[in-house]
């Protein structure tokens, strides 16, 4: 357990309670301070947004409900600013602000929110909206009858296993977070330019990465899935993902011979294509940085020990399930 920097007798705790949100009842890991010496038990403001956004994210899954994330996503695929789209949705232009910033929606607006995805139905409210100019609402129906020809629709339709699908939602399994195939390879080029890890070694640290962040902030960076496997916890679908970056030109795969004759995979970062700071929080890079510095320079064989003393693999690596990110809270290595 954490001890709290300003009293060194407080030991941070977790244990599973039920909070209400709007009269429904979930279970979160809360996490508080105690103190055994005092005899008392206490949160911090970042304890409380970690246990209200725990919160938040299990009424959102149950409910179908948009993620800010989401709602941002879908306002600039039309190239919209924030008070345009809050016209056309029929809502209060501070309304919509706060549901980009993470203030949860109503059952009612929520479902409006969802028909925005699809490009058919969001050219019937921008038809029907009377608070935007002509003008721009012939521009903007012309842009949407031409994605409409050109997509179909936002929703598509799986081909393959792609664990970053655009039909993909935010779940247990991906730590409530939209995948982001741009983040996913980009924290591959951080890791990349500081150690230039073996594919194995590499798979370790993005799971810790995102769990760590997890464990931290209640929610992924990249919103990968990772599969308990025999040699430990991986990104779901992670070969045919490295070969599709690296036909991109996101990085190098270089094949490197190994002494027992074998050959290994090593990730190369690209003078061409650097990893892009500006798509992360700072919250985010602090928690990357971090956990390269702490495992990045240890042996393949190292992490995989490593990793199967977690009990996310433990609980799962049998069945080779996906990890739930709520065993980030039993994480032991960061």
């Amino acid at each position: 357990m954490n001890q709290h920097k300003d009293n060194s007798t407080a030991v941070l705790q977790n244990e599973i309670r039920v909070l209400e949100f709007r009269k429904e009842s979930f279970e979160v890991f809360f996490h508080y301070f105690e103190d055994e010496k005092l005899g008392i038990q206490y949160t911090t403001t970042k304890l409380d947004e970690l246990n209200m956004t725990q919160l938040l994210n299990k009424y959102r899954e149950k409910h179908n409900l948009p993620f800010p994330e989401e709602i941002k996503n879908i306002r600039e695929r039309y190239g919209l600013s924030a008070s345009k789209m809050s016209d056309i949705l029929g809502f209060g232009a501070n309304t919509y602000r706060q549901y980009e910033a993470g203030e949860v929606p109503s059952g009612a607006n929520a479902k409006i929110i969802r028909m925005a995805e699809d490009p058919s139905k969001f050219l019937s409210l921008v038809e029907m909206c009377e608070e935007i100019e002509d003008d721009f609402k012939t521009k903007l129906s012309v842009r949407i009858k031409e994605m409409i020809k050109e997509h179909g629709g936002w929703i598509r339709i799986p081909l393959g296993g792609d664990p970053f699908a655009e039909y993909i939602k935010p779940s247990a399994v991906n730590g409530y977070k939209k995948p982001d195939i741009n983040k996913f390879s980009n924290v591959i080029k951080r890791i990349a330019e500081r150690v230039k890890p073996y594919k194995t070694g590499l798979n370790k640290l993005l799971f810790y990465i995102d769990f760590a962040h997890y464990k931290r902030h209640g929610h992924s960076i990249t919103g990968c899935e990772y599969s308990a496997i025999q040699m430990g916890p991986v990104p779901n679908w992670f070969e045919s993902t490295y070969e599709r970056l690296a036909e991109k030109n996101e990085f190098d795969l270089n094949y490197v011979s190994l002494p027992d004759g074998n050959y290994g995979v090593r990730f190369k970062a690209r003078k061409d294509s650097p990893f892009d700071e500006a798509l992360f929080s700072l919250e985010e890079l602090q928690t990357i940085d971090e956990v390269i510095k702490l495992l990045g320079n240890k042996q393949a064989k190292d992490l995989i020990d490593i990793s199967h003393e977690e009990t996310a693999w433990l609980e799962n690596y049998e069945e080779k399930n996906l990890i739930a990110y709520d065993f980030a809270f039993a994480l032991k290595a960061v």
